[in-house]
């Protein structure tokens, strides 16, 4: 049996054909971004990896590349389920098996997640509408790794009956990834699952981090909306609520304001230039200014979580990178640790500048890992087992 995983993030679609039987087996995966004329379309097919540009304007259409385009090319047998990403649940914290009822009903939580909620609620109907509906597709959300944080983490201090009525609370994102994290460095270290005291650090266009104790999670940088937090790509992460009433106050509309938060904040509005930190490195190596405050801030703010989720913890036995900036930017993770040694956190050059997984240095009494996130394995396994209780 056969998978094909969508994972539809802010900025880009991240795709995967799984078999089924050892779960795990990727026959296809890869990702589409820089949506456009001149789109970047990344994947490895057969063994081999490919690399080219095509016209590509948004996340439905690179689905409908994925399965028009390259399925065909596979000599395996068709998919057999399709499960998709779906950031915000709310409520709902099972994977949820999508039909155009149930897609409706998502549509009402696009004003929490809009960078993400409107491109996969367009892929998985584009899916739907190539594949048929023969194919079972299943929702599995973000949120519900954290659906059932304590409360003290899980509440915002605002009257009850107005959190009742608005359903008001931290639901936390970017479960999947933190989860994947998580199980990946205690496969790593060849540790129960249920052993380790982790500080997960998703760090990619979208940024958040996780203090996840012996695999139950305690607190995510993340609350009712994607928007909390660190310092994204276009994203602000904590404000000080009383800005946005300041600028509702000064004549901004609503919707100018939520286009502000979620388009035009974070690293973009910080460097005034980009919010990709590929870019801001380099320009930041010339000297601009912007990029130079940009990479200061959301260094920072890293800095800040990490040394609230070491008492929330009480400690932690590592500190796990992933995501685009957290895999890939050596820079950018020496910096984030930089002052940790009073926790008895040292971090080794030479092993963070090669990559890891095992960055600190001996005798380091907190440990420091990169571990690639895979979010499509465990999106995998939540569906496939859904369908498993539904049959």
């Amino acid at each position: 049996m056969a998978i094909l995983v969508f994972n539809a993030g802010s900025a880009t679609l991240k795709f995967a054909l799984l078999a089924r039987k050892p779960l795990g087996e990727v026959v296809l995966g890869g990702s589409a971004e820089r949506f456009g004329a001149g789109a970047q379309l990344r994947y490895t097919l057969d063994g081999r990896t490919h690399e080219h540009q095509a016209s590509i304007g948004d996340p439905a259409q690179a689905a409908a590349y994925v399965i028009e385009q390259l399925l065909p090319k596979l000599q395996f047998a068709p998919p057999q389920l399709v499960a998709h990403r779906f950031v915000h649940g709310g409520s709902l914290h099972r994977p949820l098996r999508l039909q155009a009822r149930r897609l409706a009903e998502l549509e009402a939580l696009v004003p929490l997640a809009p960078l993400h909620m409107k491109p996969a609620l367009a892929v998985a109907r584009c899916a739907g509408q190539l594949l048929g509906e023969s194919i079972p597709a299943y929702a599995v959300f973000d949120t519900a790794y954290f659906h059932q944080l304590p409360a003290a983490a899980q509440q915002y201090a605002l009257p009850e009956a107005v959190r009742r009525q608005h359903a008001l609370r931290r639901y936390g994102f970017h479960g999947l990834a933190h989860r994947s994290l998580y199980e990946g460095y205690c496969r790593a270290q060849q540790a129960p699952e249920r052993s380790a005291r982790v500080i997960s650090l998703q760090l990619g266009n979208g940024c958040s981090a996780a203090a996840i104790d012996r695999g139950t999670p305690l607190d995510c940088s993340m609350g009712f909306t994607p928007l909390e937090g660190l310092v994204m790509g276009t994203r602000a992460g904590d404000i000080d609520p009383g800005i946005v009433l300041q600028l509702l106050r000064a004549g901004m509309s609503v919707d100018e304001v939520d286009d502000m938060l979620q388009r035009r904040s974070g690293l973009l509005g910080l460097s005034g230039e980009t919010g990709d930190m590929r870019r801001l490195l380099q320009l930041e190596h010339d000297g601009h200014a912007g990029a130079c405050l940009a990479i200061e801030v959301f260094c920072q703010r890293v800095r800040k979580y990490i040394g609230a989720y070491l008492a929330v913890l009480g400690g932690a036995d590592a500190i796990v990178f992933g995501g685009g900036i957290g895999e890939h930017a050596a820079e950018i993770r020496s910096r984030c640790l930089r002052g940790f040694e009073w926790a008895g956190l040292c971090v080794d050059s030479a092993r963070n500048r090669s990559g890891g997984p095992r960055i600190h240095a001996d005798g380091s009494r907190i440990g420091a890992h990169v571990i690639h996130t895979d979010e499509e394995r465990v999106i995998a396994a939540d569906a496939a087992a859904a369908l498993s209780e539904e049959n």
